[in-house]
């Protein structure tokens, strides 16, 4: 009689044992990718004494989702929070292209902006509570952008820009256009 060792179908996946793709089956990995380089592509584990997802490229681990569910990328220890994002850079030049994070908005039209927004679980979908967004001013000879944070005062229903500091430099509270250094 055959045993099926894999069933994928509109469920999702189930397993009957130990899978192994390009390499031999080890007992205390459920499934896993090998390619020839002695690297590991993909680990699933099977039990809670290993890191339950990991992958991996060039012999070194990129990514993890550790049994507490906390996310590592660049770092698979002290994942304390629920992301952990650890990037060696040598390159001591301020604003180059070499951050751990990038956002990047698609439309890259004028007056698009691309942030972070910090909510609270509330309701269906949470509520956002302050922000930083970063917007995107133009094109002279480079292109231009301005840096702006948003706070939200009790009885309102959004996030107010409440300070700017624009592709010049110049800082505005409570103004969205500052024309001096400091501009209240």
């Amino acid at each position: 009689s055959s045993v099926d060792f894999i069933t994928i179908d509109s469920t999702g996946a189930t397993f009957a044992g130990n899978i192994g793709i390009g390499y031999a089956v080890q007992t205390n990995i459920r499934t896993y990718v090998y390619d020839n380089s002695a690297d590991y592509g993909l680990v699933v584990q099977q039990d809670g004494a290993g890191i339950p997802f990991q992958v991996s490229s060039a012999g070194s681990l990129r990514m993890i989702v550790a049994n507490n569910g906390n996310v590592g990328i660049g770092r698979s220890t002290n994942l304390n929070d629920a992301l952990t994002i650890s990037k060696s850079d040598s390159d001591s030049t301020f604003g180059t292209t070499n951050a751990a994070i990038e956002i990047t908005n698609s439309n890259a039209s004028v007056g698009k902006w691309s942030g972070l927004n910090f909510r609270v679980a509330t309701g269906t979908y949470g509520e956002s509570l302050a922000c930083v967004q970063a917007l995107y001013e133009g094109w002279d000879v480079t292109v231009k952008g301005a840096l702006a944070f948003g706070t939200r005062e009790s009885g309102y229903s959004n996030v107010t820009e409440r300070m700017r500091i624009s592709s010049l430099g110049n800082v505005g509270i409570g103004t969205t256009s500052p024309g001096a250094k400091l501009d209240i």
